[in-house]
């Protein structure tokens, strides 16, 4: 049989007086009570200040990185050897140790306004002249660089009656000027040209009328 559970009436009171704690007056006064929160202060020109130092602050500025440009090469080419109907065909011109040692400043060409336009190209920095040599037959064979000039100078030559008359053309207050050049310097230009003056005559046989002096150097004529 099953037993009777014994109804308490009583048991909800006695549970609630035993969840309440109770603190005597005297021990109030003990009790720790939590330490207060620090309360942040509030600064209301903060945000002044920090405009004020970062205008203060020094710019430094990015470093910038030029880009090199690459000059254009201007290929001049010297001849090893004596050419064509020359007394001396075959053999050694020494050009190149002639350019190397400064003994030939200059070389002349036709078709002065084509060389102007380089020259002031070379001499504006935008490009470089190289002055080479073929190691083997002409146009058959690797060219090898002698030199390299980054300013040149040029004057307007005309070569005739087999280099017999030489002038400088130049332009002067007056117009274009034919400046006849006598034996002693057109011999100058001969040995500056890493020629001897018979050399000359023969390796500019015939008529240059628009010729141009390539100066390696500050001379001039």
């Amino acid at each position: 049989m099953k037993k009777n559970k014994i109804h308490d009436p009583f048991k909800k009171a006695r549970e609630h007086a035993l969840a309440v704690t109770y603190i005597p007056d005297y021990l109030k006064d003990i009790i720790v009570k939590e330490p207060a929160k620090k309360t942040k202060k509030i600064d209301p020109h903060k945000k002044e200040r920090e405009q004020a130092l970062q205008s203060m602050t020094l710019f430094v500025p990015k470093k910038t990185v030029r880009k090199k440009t690459k000059l254009k090469t201007y290929v001049i080419t010297v001849s090893k050897k004596f050419l064509g109907k020359h007394p001396k065909s075959g053999k050694p011109t020494d050009f190149k140790s002639k350019i190397l040692d400064g003994t030939k400043v200059h070389t002349i060409r036709g078709n002065y306004k084509y060389w102007e336009r380089i020259v002031k190209n070379v001499n504006a920095g935008k490009g470089v002249l190289s002055v080479r040599q073929w190691s083997g037959k002409p146009y058959r064979s690797k060219q090898v660089e002698i030199k390299r000039f980054y300013e040149l100078g040029i004057q307007k030559v005309t070569i005739l009656n087999n280099a017999c008359t030489v002038t400088i053309n130049e332009f002067n207050e007056m117009g274009f000027n034919y400046r006849f050049l006598d034996d002693k310097k057109i011999k100058k230009i001969a040995n500056n040209d890493g020629l001897s003056l018979e050399d000359f005559v023969y390796w500019f046989e015939g008529v240059m009328e628009d010729g141009a002096i390539l100066h390696f150097t500050k001379l001039r004529y």
